[in-house]
């Protein structure tokens, strides 16, 4: 594919594109802060009720510290970010403090991914109608997950 080159551009340079590390790091930013906005929609969407009138900013802000202690669990995928983030928001920030929790993430015989989603598997049946009052850490206002 081809693309027209505006009159005021520079004529393109031959070989492999190079990119400078300010360049590499504006796009790092730009998708990180995508990737950010999506899980922001995420968390609307799973839990309407517990992010009902949350400023955007607020909302960043628990994506951080949930990014954060994601990453130091080992949890590398978008969607495991997403579902980590979920878990945050429906134990208040409880799960990061799980002993329990964490060391079955880092070491429970699978990727730290895959650990979140079984994670996600065993409590979102419980979440259902009748058991979301007995569900200890989570919150009962938090459904509706997509795994």
């Amino acid at each position: 594919m081809r693309l027209a080159r505006l009159a005021n551009m520079p004529p393109a340079t031959s070989g492999p594109l190079k990119l400078s590390a300010g360049e590499v790091k504006a796009i790092e930013d730009l998708r990180s802060a995508a990737a950010r906005r999506r899980r922001i929609l995420y968390l609307r969407e799973t839990c309407p009720t517990e992010t009902q009138g949350v400023s955007t900013e607020s909302l960043e802000e628990h994506l951080r510290v949930s990014e954060q202690t994601g990453s130091k669990l080992g949890l590398v995928s978008e969607g495991a970010h997403c579902r980590w983030a979920y878990l945050m928001v429906a134990t208040r920030g409880q799960i990061a403090q799980a002993p329990e929790v964490t060391t079955y993430i880092k070491s429970g015989g699978s990727q730290p991914d895959d650990q979140v989603r079984l994670i996600m598997k065993s409590t979102a049946p419980p979440m259902g109608a009748s058991a979301k009052a007995t569900t200890g850490i989570l919150s009962p206002e938090c459904g509706n997950v997509a795994l």
